[in-house]
């Protein structure tokens, strides 16, 4: 059913859908990580959808999510860039081998010790399995995820 929701969100203009999902994801970020972390802030970041599905919507899913999430998690807080896709095809409608390739990223900024990394749907774990190595080799600590859905 979430998965549904994001992908019609993702494919039909659904901006202010996924703004109400990602202010409730941030309030479960809030409820569940909050404590992990011990009094230190985290920053919240998106791993960037492709720059074609970005064009071609007009806007990135994860990046509405991301956004919306920081609010949720913490009215003062906003989400940051840290990621960018470095080439590759988009994940959506790949094989499973051909997914689990994933994405590649690099830092676009300085890579703070505590990442949340917030993305609309888990399908194989690449995607985010490549942002959390990105920031993790840029001397990224702690390093959540969080999904809206998780697609089998």
């Amino acid at each position: 059913m979430a998965a549904e929701l994001v992908a019609r969100a993702k494919f039909h203009h659904g901006v202010g859908l996924l703004e109400r999902l990602g202010d409730g994801l941030g309030r479960l970020m809030a409820a569940v990580i909050d404590g992990d972390l011990d009094g230190g802030d985290a920053t919240i970041t998106w791993a960037p959808t492709t720059t074609a599905h970005r064009r071609h919507r007009g806007f990135d899913q994860a990046e509405v999510l991301a956004r919306a999430a920081a609010h949720g998690f913490d009215p003062a807080s906003h989400a940051r860039p840290t990621l960018r896709r470095v080439g590759g095809s988009t994940q959506t409608g790949r094989r499973r081998d051909e997914r689990l390739a994933g994405p590649r990223f690099e830092p676009v900024a300085t890579v703070p010790a505590r990442v949340v990394i917030v993305d609309d749907v888990w399908t194989t774990g690449a995607t985010l399995g490549a942002a959390a190595d990105a920031l993790r080799r840029s001397g990224a600590e702690w390093i959540a995820a969080v999904v809206l859905a998780v697609r089998p």
